[in-house]
């Protein structure tokens, strides 16, 4: 198994494009950050005392959030590019596992998806920095890197899932495309949860990488609410955390992190067990 991990290590690093492809969703959030959403988002939140610094750091959540789903993604193209040319076959011949087979595919998976989160993360901190801002407390920083251990597994299971329903390189290719444009609404991440419409909020609450993007807004956002709170006051640090979607509500029921990693951790062996199932099934 771990030799067939390497061997998917390898190719999807191999080929830049896909490298590059599987990271072009935080491209494009950084891209419409720095265009037009950082002044927008800016500017209507400064009469609340939200800082600059405050809303880089929510692009950051958000960054990261979508980051650990489209390379999740880009890296189970290896499976489909594999399958498509029936060199999946040459590993069934040899004297290896059909499970071990799976194995390497979602371990090899949820390793791309650590490396490029972390990389995303020490670009996003060195944009902060360029911007007029601050690095994170090392405190957040390994907040941020253990959330993302769950976080990378939740995706990689349910991208597995996803990927397992599907037979061809271009449906592969048609629903990353999807995915990719999709995945910063779903999370929140160009437009606040909560100014958005009643239907959609609850569609984004009930997406699981939202909840991702909840437990990273939490932990990364945290010192700049904390320096906030005494000047405009605990309500309104809360009417703010509700509409940045730094914490997700059902109704007058706020989630708590709790809540946010059960349904994760829910998320990542739910789609696992899922996925499985339907490889078995075809390979039957």
């Amino acid at each position: 198994m771990f030799n067939f991990t390497k061997r998917n290590l390898k190719v999807f690093f191999r080929d830049r494009s896909t490298v590059l492809f599987s990271l072009l969703g935080p491209f494009v959030v950084i891209g419409l950050y720095m265009l037009f959403l950082g002044d927008l988002w800016g500017g209507s939140y400064r009469s609340s005392g939200v800082s600059g610094e405050m809303m880089d750091a929510w692009m950051l959540a958000g960054m990261l959030a979508v980051t650990s789903v489209t390379t999740s993604m880009g890296a189970f193209g290896t499976m489909i590019a594999d399958r498509s040319r029936k060199i999946h076959k040459d590993f069934y011949c040899a004297p290896v596992r059909q499970q071990d087979v799976a194995a390497g595919y979602v371990l090899s998976t949820y390793l791309i998806g650590l490396i490029l989160s972390f990389g995303t993360l020490v670009l996003a901190q060195l944009y902060m920095l360029l911007n007029g801002g601050h690095f994170l407390p090392m405190r957040t920083v390994g907040r941020v890197l253990l959330l993302l251990m769950l976080i990378v597994f939740a995706n990689s299971a349910l991208m597995f899932f996803v990927t397992t329903l599907l037979r061809s390189e271009h449906a592969f290719t048609t629903v990353s495309t999807v995915i990719g444009m999709l995945i910063g609404f779903l999370t929140g991440t160009f437009v606040p949860v909560g100014l958005l419409p009643d239907y959609a909020q609850w569609l984004v609450k009930l997406f699981p990488p939202s909840h991702a993007a909840s437990l990273l807004r939490s932990a990364i956002m945290e010192p700049y609410l904390l320096e906030l709170e005494p000047e405009t006051g605990v309500e309104s640090v809360s009417r703010l955390k509700q509409e940045l979607g730094v914490g997700l509500s059902f109704g007058s029921w706020e989630m708590p992190s709790g809540g946010n990693l059960l349904v994760l951790l829910g998320t990542g062996v739910v789609f696992l067990l899922l996925a499985g199932g339907m490889l078995s099934r075809k390979q039957r």
